[in-house]
């Protein structure tokens, strides 16, 4: 009778490298609501650009000032600004 070895082997199997994704930029935008004076009254400050154009529109309006957006670098983004009226 004859003897037969059977050998096993073992294999690795190692995923193949991927690329690596990029950090998600998480950009914040500062709102500031100012009066006719240029006093700041409110500042707002989030990720979300519409919601805080909605939200300084609204405000700006009831306080009758004006609003300007920044990012978080400083930069000037956006705003409305009033002209004096002439009476």
């Amino acid at each position: 009778m004859k003897k037969t070895i059977v050998e096993t082997q073992t294999i690795q199997i190692v995923p193949a490298p991927t690329k690596t994704t990029p950090k998600a930029k998480i950009k914040l935008f500062i709102l500031c609501i100012q009066d006719q004076d240029g006093t700041i009254d409110r500042m707002f400050t989030g990720t979300d650009y519409d919601q805080l154009y909605l939200q300084g529109s609204t405000e700006s309006k009831a306080s009758g000032g004006y609003w300007s957006t920044y990012d978080a670098q400083g930069r000037f983004i956006d705003g409305n600004y009033k002209s004096k009226e002439r009476k």
